[in-house]
Parts: structure tokens; sequence; C-alpha cells
């Protein structure tokens, strides 16, 4: 005849049991964590080619590893070895720049005449396609960003014809209304490349009240936003109720104790825009 086991009656044995089974859980626990990593092992192991020998070593020696990236006349820095000799524009218009002038292959042709003699004994010259990715515009835009941005076929182009003449390609940015960063990002493809430049143009990076070709832009030394006269987007909500004839600061209404109104409790009228009515 069997006998029931004795129930603990002391605390210390209650705890002493606890102790047990908190012990011999952590066990079966560990013991099927180890199985796991096992079979994920066995696994891999013959996924990779059914042997658990470790080839990649013999691979790795039978084989160079990848060179890294070149400037394209050679070298892996540019300044101060060589002398960068560019030319600058866009094909939109003869008046933007040498590269506004005939094709890019008659560009780069006139380029290398107009930089050998730039040459000196130690450092030889780059030359360098300088094409404007992005370019300001007197009229808005649908997004009204005055600016336009080339598009991927045409960069294609000019790339190919740096690759050929081993110049390099740079990216000048006139944002407009736009940011650098945004306009930056827009270019990642391109600007992953290592022989893509990026250049960038302040004197056109414009205010929400400015206009391209009226005022001459400024920005800050991370390029993202300009530095003269700047507003808030209140100044701009009360400069337009202005223009609509309305004194936003009687717009007034009082809630939860304290004074709301559309441009919550700032705006200064725009006087650039505001003296103009």
């Amino acid at each position: 005849m069997k006998t029931a086991p004795r129930r603990p009656r002391t605390i210390q044995e209650r705890r002493d049991i606890a102790r047990r089974r908190v012990r011999r859980e952590r066990q079966v626990a560990a013991g099927v964590t180890l199985g796991c990593i096992v079979v994920v092992g066995a696994f891999f192991a013959l996924s990779q080619g059914g042997s658990g020998i470790d080839t990649s070593a013999a691979e790795h020696g039978s084989s160079k590893a990848a060179a890294p990236p070149q400037e394209p006349r050679g070298g892996r820095t540019l300044l101060p070895d060589y002398r960068v000799v560019a030319y600058y524009g866009a094909p939109q218009d003869p008046g933007l720049g040498q590269l506004g002038i005939g094709t890019p292959q008659s560009a780069t042709a006139k380029l290398l005449t107009q930089a050998a003699p730039y040459a000196r004994p130690g450092r030889p010259v780059m030359p360098a396609l300088e094409l404007i990715a992005t370019l300001v515009t007197a009229a808005p835009g649908d997004d009204g960003k005055y600016r336009y941005r080339q598009s991927g076929n045409l960069i294609d182009r000019y790339l190919a014809e740096a690759r050929r003449a081993k110049a390099l390609l740079i990216l000048d940015i006139q944002p407009g209304r736009a940011r650098f960063m945004d306009e930056v990002r827009a270019y990642q493809p391109y600007l992953r490349e290592p022989d893509v430049g990026l250049a960038l143009d302040p004197e056109w990076s414009m205010r929400r009240h400015q206009i391209p070709g009226q005022v001459i832009g400024s920005t800050d030394e991370f390029g993202y936003k300009a530095m003269e006269q700047p507003i808030s987007y209140h100044d701009l909500h009360a400069t337009l109720l202005h223009l609509l004839g309305l004194d936003h600061t009687k717009l007034t209404y009082r809630f939860n104790g304290r004074d709301m109104r559309l441009t919550d409790v700032y705006g200064t009228l725009i006087p650039q825009i505001a003296s103009n009515t």
C-alpha cells in the first residue's frame, strides 16, 4: 500500500522544494536550447554543401580581395594630388555655361584642351564636368519650389562621357525654395559612385517669400536653412491675412484661459510683402 508523500510543513522545506523545481526547469530549458542549436548548425552545414569543413579560408586564399575604388586618373586622393579644372553648366541654355554649348562630347573635348596647360610636374590635372543637376527657375513650378531637376537619362549621359574621358562628374544644386538635403537625397544613387561629387550654390537658396533672381540667397553651415531675413510660418500666415484685408491680432478668442488666434499668439507682418500692398 502506497502512502502519500509528506507535505512540507516548514517554510524552509517549501523553499528547498521550490529551488529544486526551478533548478530542474532550468536544466530542461538548457537542454532544449542546446538541442536547437545543434539542429540549426547541422542544417546550415548541410545547406552549404553537406560538409562541416570550413572552406572559406581556402577560397579566400585563391581569390584576391576587391580593389578599393580609385580616382578616375588613378590614386585615392583628389586634393592636393590633382588640380581640378572643370566646365560648368547645363544643356538647357548656352548662357548657363560651357556644358550648355553643344553635346557632352564636344564640351569634354574643349575641356581637355583647356585643362592641359594647368598640369604641373607632380600635380596632374583632373578634368571635371560640373552639371547643374537641380536648376533654379524663375517660375515656381507645380510644387512651388522654383527649381527643376534634371532627368536620370541626362545625368547618365554626362556620367558616361565623364568616365570615357577619365574625368569627374560634379552634380551642382541650385535649390530655389527646396532644402539642400532634399535635393541631395534625390541624387543618392549617383553620389555613391566614387567618381561623382557634389556642389552647393547657396546664393540660390531662397526663403519662402523670396524669388530667385530678385534676391541673393544664403544658407547655414549645414545647408539646412537660409540665414538672412528669417521668418516663421506664423509671420507668413499673418501676412496672408493682411493681404486679404484682415488684422490677425483682432481674430482672437479666449479658450482654456489663453488668448488664441489663427496665428497662435505670434505673427509679424513681413515688410517686403506687406509694404507692396
